[in-house]
């Protein structure tokens, strides 16, 4: 018995898990919200984890805690977020060459997810919507620049933009 339920667990993380890629990383972003009531300006710290790594519709998953100052000055933590993206292709071939001098990936992508908010003192889920448009990629690291996020709560429709996002890949 036990070794048949080790069979099934390494058939099971070999599917899961390819050998042949980085899967699992960190990112830290930064940027601003503006919401119903306040703005943020701020950084997000996300953990990723991208299963595969298909040249269409790759799909990734990542938790992030965000954390900055509001117009007050007074540090805060407006949310927390759990985001499927998914990058909608891959490709060498674009007119971002001058990026990096090193060959570098193009793959946009767009994301959706449910987040905690916590304005006002008040606990409450919304519906994240993200894009990354200028996103590209190597094989230890993702940049992002420019991406646009909405968030609907009980609130309404709030948004925001993370200026730049750095994601390394280390596992």
């Amino acid at each position: 018995m036990g070794r048949k339920n080790f069979a099934c667990t390494l058939v099971l993380l070999v599917f899961l898990f390819p050998l042949s890629a980085r899967q699992f990383g960190y990112s830290l972003s930064y940027g601003g919200e503006r919401v119903k009531t306040s703005s943020y300006v701020g950084s997000s710290l996300r953990f990723v984890w991208e299963p595969f790594e298909w040249d269409h519709f790759n799909p990734s998953v990542g938790g992030e805690v965000s954390f900055g100052f509001d117009t007050e000055g007074v540090l805060r933590i407006p949310s927390n977020s759990i985001v499927c993206n998914v990058d909608l292709f891959r490709t060498l071939d674009h007119p971002f060459w001058f990026i990096a001098h090193n060959k570098i990936a193009y793959d946009p992508s767009i994301g959706i997810g449910v987040q905690v908010r916590y304005d006002g003192g008040l606990v409450r889920p919304a519906l994240y919507l993200a894009a990354s448009p200028l996103k590209f990629s190597q094989p230890d690291f993702w940049y992002e620049a420019l991406s646009p996020f909405f968030i609907y709560s009980s609130e309404g429709w709030s948004w925001g933009v993370a200026l730049f996002r750095f994601t390394y890949m280390f596992l």
